[in-house]
C-alpha cells in the first residue's frame, strides 16, 4: 500500500509540474500577444517613429521577472502542500501497518494459546503451507481444494512444483 500511495503522490507532483509549466507558457504567450497589441495599437501606431525600444525591453524584462517571481512562489507553495500531504499519508500508512501488525500478533496469540479449542495445526497462515501439510496427510487434490477454498488446478500445480512433496 505504501508503494501505491507514493506512486500516486509522485504522479500528482508530476501533474502539478506539468500544469504549472502549461500555466507559465500560456502566461508568457499572453504577455507577448498583449505586448504586440500595445505596440500596434492606434495610439502608438502614429508614434512608431518615437518608439523607444530600450523602454519596451525594460518593461518586458520587469514583467517577466514579476511573472517568474509569482510562478516561483506558486511552485514553492504547492511543494509545501504536497510535502505536508505526503507526510500525512506516510503517517496514515504507518498507522495502518501498525494495525495490521497488531492484528497479526493477536492472530498468532490465538493460535499459540489455542483459545478456540481447535487443533493448532489446522489453522494455517499461508494456504500453500496448508496445501503441503494436507497433501502429506494423504488427502487428494479435490478434498484439499474444498477444505482450503483454492481452485483444484492451483492446488495441483502447486503440488507439482513443490519440492517438499512428490505428486503422483
Amino acid at each position: 500500500m505504501g508503494f501505491t500511495t507514493m506512486n500516486v503522490f509522485e504522479t500528482g507532483l508530476d501533474m502539478v509540474g506539468i500544469t504549472l509549466s502549461c500555466v507559465i507558457i500560456s502566461y508568457l504567450i499572453f504577455n507577448r500577444i498583449k505586448y504586440n497589441q500595445m505596440i500596434l495599437s492606434k495610439k502608438h501606431k502614429n508614434n512608431l517613429s518615437t518608439f523607444n525600444s530600450k523602454v519596451a525591453v525594460k518593461m518586458i524584462k520587469q514583467q517577466t521577472e514579476r511573472s517568474f517571481d509569482t510562478i516561483y512562489d506558486t511552485i514553492n507553495r504547492e511543494q509545501r502542500k504536497c510535502k505536508r500531504l505526503m507526510e500525512k499519508e506516510e503517517l496514515k500508512d504507518a498507522r495502518h501497518l501498525m494495525m495490521i501488525m497488531e492484528k497479526g500478533h493477536l492472530v498468532n496469540e490465538v493460535i499459540n494459546t489455542n483459545l478456540m479449542g481447535e487443533i493448532t495445526a489446522d489453522i494455517a497462515v499461508d494456504p500453500y503451507e496448508e496445501i503441503t501439510r494436507l497433501a502429506n496427510t494423504g488427502l487428494d487434490v479435490q478434498k484439499i481444494s474444498e477444505k482450503i477454498g483454492v481452485p483444484p488446478g492451483e492446488v495441483e500445480l502447486y503440488l507439482k512444483l513443490n519440492k517438499n512433496y512428490t505428486y503422483n
